[in-house]
C-alpha cells in the first residue's frame, strides 16, 4: 500500500525545530518534499458510520485563527502501537501511535489511548491539526512507513517560529 496519494492539497503545520533537527532549508511555495510523512494529532470523535473515508477541511474549524487548520480524518485502522517516552522519570505510557488508510492513502495519528483500543480494520474519525512528522521519528521509533513526496504550494511563516504548509501529494511514478 502507497503513502498519501489520492489526497487534495493539504494544510500542515511543520514545527520550526524540525528544520534545524534535519540541517533542512526551510521550505518555500514551489519546493518539494521528499520522504515526508504527515500525522494527524487530536482527538477521537463519534462519526458516522456510514460516512466517507476522506481528510476534509473541519467544519467546526474557524477561520479566525489562520495559524490553525482542522481536519477531520476518517478511514479505518491498519495498525496500532503503544509509544512511552521518559521525560526523566522513567519511560511510561504516552498513547498510541495509530495508521489509518483513507481511500488507499495512509496516514499516521497519535491519540491518547493504548493499541488494544484500535481495532485493525474499524472505522475511526479524528479531529485535529495536521503536523509534518520530525524526520527522526522513522527510524527512532519504528513507525510505519507512510511517507510521501510533497509540492509545497504555499508556505507561511508563523509568529511562533514555525511554518503553515499547503502540500500536494506528488504523485508516484510507476
Amino acid at each position: 500500500m502507497s503513502a498519501v496519494t489520492q489526497l487534495q492539497a493539504l494544510w500542515a503545520r511543520m514545527q520550526g525545530w524540525v528544520l534545524v533537527e534535519a540541517e533542512l532549508p526551510e521550505p518555500v511555495t514551489d519546493s518539494v518534499l521528499e520522504g515526508t510523512g504527515l500525522r494527524v494529532r487530536g482527538a477521537v470523535e463519534r462519526g458516522d458510520p456510514g460516512a466517507a473515508e476522506a481528510i476534509a477541511r473541519s467544519h467546526k474549524a474557524t477561520d479566525a485563527d489562520s495559524q490553525t487548520v482542522e481536519y477531520l480524518v476518517t478511514g479505518q485502522v491498519l495498525e496500532a502501537n503503544d509509544f512511552d517516552s521518559d521525560q526523566g522519570s522513567g519511560s511510561r505510557h504516552c498513547g498510541t501511535d495509530v495508521v489509518i488508510t483513507v481511500n488507499g492513502s495512509l496516514i499516521q495519528a497519535q491519540l491518547q489511548g493504548w493499541a488494544r483500543d484500535f481495532i485493525h480494520g474499524s472505522r475511526l474519525s479524528v479531529r485535529g491539526e495536521l503536523l509534518v512528522i520530525p524526520y527522526y521519528e522513522w527510524e527512532d521509533f519504528g513507525l510505519v512507513d507512510t511517507r510521501s513526496t510533497w509540492h509545497v504550494e504555499e508556505a507561511r511563516r508563523l509568529p511562533d517560529g514555525d511554518l503553515l504548509l499547503r502540500l500536494l501529494p506528488v504523485p508516484t511514478s510507476i
